[in-house]
């Protein structure tokens, strides 16, 4: 009996899956609008000292889509089990399409996340 055989298991990876998938996109729209506020009363200097200070937040935003990785591919080897085999092709096509808007979220958050950190 595998570990992914285990609902208890399955439902934490599952969950951590979840929230590890709006992190990065939620985190750099905060990012993002902090700096749009501060950008309003701050002097460049005390916005670029700001700025400076957040090249951890990246490093925490990639270590969330790692683990976003991480249990999408555990999520995978368990997929199958949870589905109708009559559902299966529809669902199939439905992550499909979940995931490709996810990769265009997550291309276009990673874009943002390095404009939002430069000073």
């Amino acid at each position: 009996m595998g570990l992914t055989d285990r609902l208890p298991f399955r439902v934490v990876n599952d969950l951590v899956h979840d929230l590890t998938a709006g992190v990065f996109p939620g985190a750099v729209f905060g990012l993002w609008m902090v700096r749009s506020g501060a950008q309003a009363v701050l002097s460049p200097d005390a916005l670029a000292t700001m700025v400076r200070g957040w090249s951890w937040i990246v490093l925490v935003l990639f270590i969330a889509f790692a683990i976003f990785i991480l249990t999408g591919s555990i999520r995978v080897s368990y997929r199958v089990r949870n589905i109708k085999p009559e559902a299966l092709a529809s669902q199939g096509r439905a992550a499909l399409i979940k995931h490709a808007v996810f990769v265009a979220v997550f291309v276009y958050a990673a874009v943002v996340a390095f404009t939002v950190i430069q000073p």
